[in-house]
């Protein structure tokens, strides 16, 4: 095939992007002398690979570090994690005494956020609390208070 030949070949190309890419790549590693191709050796491959895999680690324990200065520990995440399975199965085998869960959690963890948001630093961010979410746990909690006193029965 001469060179014009190949070349209005290569513009006029009735196959796909990627077959006419495969095809030019396959002719420019042809095209390497011995000595060019031995830098895509199995050997030069595994070299960068494992200095690639370590790079990621690195990054991975410099993510793992970031979130564990923030609050973000295994306890943190344990603790979280037993909490949310045992609201699954209250909610699921006890669905009538799942107020009472979520009363006593809510009272605990508002509280504890509350003064958390209080004592914010640079600024108080306790306005938060006029967010729609917060409001509606704070109705619920005291909802739940209420319609659940010895005296409203």
């Amino acid at each position: 095939m001469t060179a014009k030949t190949q070349e209005i070949d290569d513009d006029n190309f009735a196959v796909s992007d990627a077959t006419h890419f495969r095809a030019s790549f396959q002719r420019s590693f042809r095209n390497l002398n011995e000595k060019q191709q031995s830098i895509f050796s199995f050997e030069t491959f595994q070299k960068h690979l494992k200095e690639d895999l370590m790079g990621i680690l690195d990054e991975i324990e410099d993510i793992q570090q970031s979130y564990a200065s923030k609050g973000m520990r295994e306890w943190n995440f344990t603790f979280g994690l037993m909490n949310s399975l045992l609201i699954f199965y209250i909610f699921g085998a006890y669905p009538g005494h799942f107020w009472i869960l979520y009363l006593l959690q809510s009272s605990c963890w508002l509280s504890f956020k509350f003064i958390s948001m209080w004592r914010a630093k640079p600024l108080c961010e306790i306005f938060y609390y006029f967010d729609f979410c917060w409001v509606m746990n704070f109705l619920m909690v005291s909802f739940l208070i209420v319609n659940n006193l010895p005296a409203s029965r």
